[in-house]
Formats: C-alpha cells, structure tokens, sequence
C-alpha cells in the first residue's frame, strides 16, 4: 500500500503554517485562563447593537508617519436637547505633545469649535504635556438653544515626538441639558499611532511586531464597540478601536489574523 506524504510547508507557506499555530495557541490559552470568550462578553444584553447617545473622538483611530501631526475631535453622537459638555481624556505624552491652539494663553489649549454645541462660556480647555492628560469643559448661554444630532465640539492637534501607539480613553464624561441634567451616554475610546509603517501593529510599543501584539488583539475577542466593557470591569481587556484592525466594530479572528500576518515586522 502506498502512503502519500503530505509535502513540508516551504517559504511563505511554512510561514503561514507557522501564524496558524501561534493563533491555536493564543485561543488555546485564553479558554484554559479564564474563559475571557464567554457568550456574556459578546452582548451585554444579547439584542443586539446598542443605541442611544455616544462620546467619541473622529477618527476613533488616527495614525500618521512620525514627524507629522494629527487631528482628532471630541465628538457627541445621536444626543438630544445637549447645552454642556465636560470631557477628560488621557494620552501618552513620550510619544505625542498637543499643540497648543492659543498660544496667547498661559498654558496649552485645545481648540473650541462651533459648528454644533456653540461654546458661549469655555470653562477650561487645557492640555498638560507632562502628565498627558486633556480637560474641556464649555456651556452655552441663553438665548443660545439646545442642540440635537451630532458634531464635534472641541479639537485636538498632536504632533508626533516618537515612534509609538497609545490609547486615549475619556477618563471623565458628561453631557447635560438645558436644566443641568445629566444626559446618558455611551463612551468609546480612541487611539493615536505614530508609525513609519503604515498600519503597524506594534501595540506595546517595542518596536518588533511579535507574540505580545498578537494577545493584546486575542483577549479582546469577541467584544464590541457598542458593549466595550460588558463585564463593567475596567481592569479586564475591553474594546479599543485600536485593536480593531478592521474598523468593523468587533474584535475577531480577522484582526487577530491581521497582527498575526505582520509577524516580527519592524516598527521602529
């Protein structure tokens, strides 16, 4: 009886055979290590897309070549009857300053924009490039109208002082109406990359794309931008836009794919 060997994987297909194996193993672990794969980390709820009122930045992820600068806006989704605003946000300062859009002013400032909640009264709009942290804060005033939709209410312009990639998550959010009352909403984060190589999936910033990046991706699987922290642990991996490879709005093998395919690409 004969016997077919099956051929060894040469070039490019060892390597793809290769990736297969670190993605097994990836899966492999997070089911033996806590079962962070659960059906409840899919939906809070299990009906399906969220709606409702959203704080987040446009673009959610912004990359740009090292050198250059980038433009993001604070910006409020689907709200009805908005008057106020107050948002925090953090970032990473060693790897990207804000540039300062008065420079008349004592301090760093972000800018106020118009279009949509009109910022009668600015109470603070300041960025601290030492501890990396962004404050805005900004009501308008009557006969000024309360506003509904979507837009951008303030802007922030980053220029690149090294090679990296970082999350910026809104610390502190809230949106109010005209009488000063809360208004719910749904807050997502957003991410900066500074990268010669355009993507580059090095998420911890160490230069080489290697096993790291691919878990960072992994342990979010299957969570979603519309339920990104559906444990309501802030502790746990939750949904970031910059893992989403795709921008499809969920964590997938696609993405985990995706960063695996760049296996040991240079970033630096």
């Amino acid at each position: 009886m004969f016997h077919l060997r099956r051929p060894r994987p040469q070039g490019h297909g060892r390597r793809r055979v290769f990736f297969h194996q670190i993605i097994t193993s990836v899966l492999l672990l997070i089911l033996l290590t806590g079962g962070l794969l659960s059906a409840d980390r899919v939906m809070a709820n299990g009906d399906g897309p969220q709606t409702g009122t959203f704080v987040r930045c446009e673009p959610t992820v912004a990359a740009a070549h090292p050198g250059q600068q980038i433009v993001m806006n604070l910006y409020v989704e689907d709200v009805t009857g908005l008057y106020g605003v107050e948002m925090d946000l953090s970032f990473d300062p060693a790897i990207a300053q804000v540039v300062d859009a008065d420079p008349g002013t004592p301090g760093v400032q972000i800018q106020p924009l118009y279009d949509f909640l009109v910022p009668d009264f600015v109470v603070r709009r300041s960025a601290n490039n030492t501890t990396g942290v962004i404050e805005y804060a900004a009501t308008q005033i009557f006969p000024s109208q309360p506003v509904s939709g979507s837009g951008a209410v303030a802007s922030v312009t980053f220029q690149s002082v090294s090679n990296g990639t970082f999350s910026m998550p809104f610390t502190e959010v809230l949106l109010v109406d005209i009488d000063g009352t809360p208004i719910a909403a749904t807050v997502l984060p957003c991410a900066v990359q500074f990268q010669p190589s355009l993507p580059c999936y090095d998420f911890d910033n160490d230069g080489v794309v290697d096993l790291d990046d691919i878990v960072a991706v992994a342990v979010r699987w299957p969570l979603t931008i519309t339920d990104p922290d559906p444990d309501n642990n802030p502790a746990t991996p939750n949904y970031e836009p910059l893992y989403d490879l795709n921008s499809d709005g969920a964590i997938t093998v696609i993405d985990i794919m995706m960063v695996s395919g760049r296996w040991q690409q240079s970033c630096s």
